[in-house]
């Protein structure tokens, strides 16, 4: 993953999106 996509998933993850919105977003 960039940077940018790194701190993109951590701020969902920071504002409390679920584990499956992320992954999926992830990929």
């Amino acid at each position: 993953l960039k940077q940018e996509q790194l701190t993109n998933l951590y701020r969902f993850i920071k504002s409390g999106a679920s584990i499956e919105a992320v992954m999926e977003l992830a990929g």
